[in-house]
């Protein structure tokens, strides 16, 4: 079973919810040399290969298909599921760890903005109203 890294929506509980039916157990990560913006004119983020930068995320380890194909069905077309290597930090010792990620498709990068996402800011503004898409 495929472990999958999320950077954005999926990593606030409620959300997970709503998607899958329950709470799914994860880990802190980071994904380097990519960035997250904002998708213009929405309030979820996308990520994108940019050398030097890195994303923290949430690792979750041994995902059932099932529940794969319902991350699938979440996220929008533009999005692309692809396998990358992910980093933990187990207080000062490095893992690395294969993972499944939803990334911005190369040819639809005109979508990603230069704005930040931040994970705060969608929840304090925006999460009542995400939560009834």
């Amino acid at each position: 079973m495929p472990h999958l890294f999320t950077y954005g929506t999926l990593c606030v509980p409620e959300v997970m919810r709503a998607v899958i039916g329950r709470d799914l157990a994860g880990e802190p990560a980071i994904l380097r040399d990519h960035r997250r913006r904002l998708v213009a004119d929405c309030v979820f983020p996308a990520i994108t290969a940019c050398p030097g930068s890195e994303v923290t995320g949430t690792l979750f380890r041994h995902v059932d298909p099932a529940t794969m194909d319902k991350f699938d069905a979440y996220e929008a077309s533009f999005y692309e599921r692809r396998a990358v290597t992910v980093q933990l930090d187990h207080t000062g010792v490095i893992e690395r760890i294969l993972a499944e990620v939803y990334l911005l498709s190369p040819t639809e990068a005109w979508r990603l903005s230069d704005e930040l996402w931040e994970e705060a800011v969608f929840v304090r503004e925006h999460l009542p109203s995400y939560l009834h898409w």
